[in-house]
């Protein structure tokens, strides 16, 4: 009889220990269901940051982001998309994807967010986005040539028709797992959105 019963306390641990996450999130009020299929990325959880160099939101999340990758679980990748949706951002994603065309991108990415800030309304063009990156030590006219190029036009597209799938209309923006978008709009804070990201996390893991 002690073998069932620890037997079934076993069973019970077990089935505890990837039981769902509970907490006070709930979704359709602090997230939302974008797909139902389950993230392209094989190396883990992924989590994006859908963000623009132009966005002041953005600059100002950034240390916040910084300090959520230094805990993060190991399995956790996180990854970037710039947005689109406004003349200035496609710009900068531009930038973004030709820094990351010719290797730089590692050298320019944090960056970029505190010279955009400071240049804020100034790169209305491509000659002005190389002058940006030039200040990086960047070739400010191979920057020019690579952000005008096919494949970063096709970056672009791919970008935006992803946006709307995501549900994306407002940067900072977050999507755990390729599945669930945070709901920035309906929390008061940084802390907030990570404890809703690192939420989601569990989520996943629990359901996997």
């Amino acid at each position: 009889m002690r073998t069932i019963l620890a037997a079934i306390a076993l069973i019970t641990l077990s089935a505890g220990a990837f039981a769902q996450p509970t907490g006070q999130f709930v979704e359709g009020t602090h997230y939302e269901r974008v797909s139902d299929a389950p993230s392209a990325n094989t190396d883990g959880i992924e989590v994006l940051e859908v963000f623009s160099y132009g966005c002041p939101h953005c600059v100002s999340m950034q240390p916040h982001l910084k300090a959520w990758l230094a805990s993060k679980p190991a399995q956790v990748k996180l990854n970037h998309m710039p947005a689109t949706f406004r003349p200035d951002f496609e710009l900068y994603a531009r930038g973004y994807y030709a820094a990351e065309s010719i290797g730089l991108l590692a050298q320019t990415h944090e960056r970029m967010f505190a010279l955009a800030e400071a240049s804020h309304g100034k790169v209305r063009n491509i000659d002005d986005l190389a002058g940006l990156y030039a200040e990086l030590g960047v070739d400010g006219e191979k920057l020019k040539a690579v952000g005008k190029s096919f494949a970063v036009d096709m970056r672009i597209r791919e970008v935006n028709q992803r946006l709307p799938k995501l549900k994306v209309s407002f940067t900072p923006s977050f999507i755990v797992a390729g599945k669930y978008r945070v709901k920035n709009e309906a929390l008061h804070s940084p802390a907030e959105i990570f404890a809703v990201i690192d939420f989601l996390i569990a989520k996943e893991r629990a359901e996997h």
